[in-house]
C-alpha cells in the first residue's frame, strides 16, 4: 500500500522517488526473498498513525513493542499498514480525547 504526507526524514538518495514507493518496493523484495522487517518503518503517512499514539516519530523505526496491545500481535510490516489506512482516524480521536502529541 502507498500513502503520503509530509515527510521529516532525510530525501531518498533516488531522486523523484518518495519514502512510500522505496519501502513498499523493499517490502516486496523482501517478501519474494523470505525477509520480513522486524521493527515496524515509520515513513510518510505511517509516521501519523504513531504521533496519534504518543509515540516518538522522530526515528525512523519502532519496536512492535511500543505499541498497543492490539498492534503487537501483528508482524512487524503488518502494523505501518494499519498506521496508514487509519492515520486521520487516529489522529481525530487524539484530538477528540484533546490529548497533547
Amino acid at each position: 500500500m502507498i500513502c503520503s504526507s509530509s515527510s521529516t526524514q532525510p530525501s531518498n538518495p533516488l531522486s523523484g522517488i518518495g519514502e512510500p514507493y522505496a519501502y513498499d518496493t523493499s517490502l516486496r523484495i523482501g517478501a519474494k526473498l523470505n525477509r520480513f522487517p522486524t521493527k515496524v518503518y515509520l515513513h510518510a503517512g505511517a509516521r501519523v498513525g504513531p504521533k496519534a499514539l504518543g509515540l516518538d516519530t522522530t526515528v525512523a523505526t519502532v519496536k512492535v513493542s511500543a505499541f498497543p496491545r492490539e498492534l503487537r500481535i501483528l508482524e512487524p510490516h503488518e502494523p505501518e499498514d494499519v498506521l496508514c489506512i487509519f492515520k486521520d482516524e487516529l489522529k481525530a480521536a487524539r484530538e477528540k480525547l484533546m490529548v497533547p502529541p
